[in-house]
């Protein structure tokens, strides 16, 4: 048996679309001291990135409805929640990031620039969508796959205080029950 279950967050800024991306911070036994604040700072920034269910609907003012039951409520007075990113911002902070360890320096830095360097200045500038037909850098600007974005800074308003609600996602999870449980 499927049973529905839904989810809300509360100025949530990781949830309310599709998957997040999940790079690896700086790892205390393998790495250098010295990588500390270039790896977290590169990691940081490729993880403020998500892929996005397609836009379905909007509700009514300030309540929207992506694909797979992704649903968002916010001012509508604000600027948007969530901005695009272009397939050359993307490329840029992947590189970065694996121009840092020593050994992704080696074999994975000369690898994604390769491919990098293949793509036209008109994929760059397009928007960033998830996935590609070469699947080596994981990232299109041909509109495969889900579009690419990063939470809008600018979306919070801070005059209120830390606790008023800004943003409400809520997404609905099937779950699996067995018949026999």
């Amino acid at each position: 048996m499927n049973l529905p279950h839904w989810e809300f967050y509360i100025n949530n800024t990781s949830s309310g679309h599709g998957l997040n991306f999940h790079y690896l911070v700086y790892n205390e036994v393998k790495d250098s001291p010295s990588l500390k604040i270039p790896l977290d700072k590169a990691t940081s920034e490729l993880n403020d990135l998500f892929l996005v269910f397609p836009f379905e609907k909007e509700l009514a003012p300030g309540v929207k409805l992506f694909g797979d039951g992704n649903l968002i409520i916010y001012n509508p007075d604000r600027p948007s929640f969530w901005l695009p990113v272009t397939v050359r911002e993307v490329v840029e902070l992947e590189l970065a990031f694996y121009n840092i360890r020593e050994d992704d320096k080696q074999w994975v830095y000369p690898y994604l620039k390769t491919a990098a360097d293949k793509l036209t200045t008109e994929e760059l500038d397009a928007p960033a969508y998830g996935g590609s037909e070469d699947a080596i850098l994981g990232v299109n600007g041909l509109k495969q796959g889900l579009q690419i974005m990063k939470f809008n800074k600018e979306y919070w308003d801070r005059s209120p205080p830390p606790s008023a609600v800004q943003l409400i996602t809520s997404g609905i999870t099937v779950i699996q029950i067995m018949d026999n449980w």
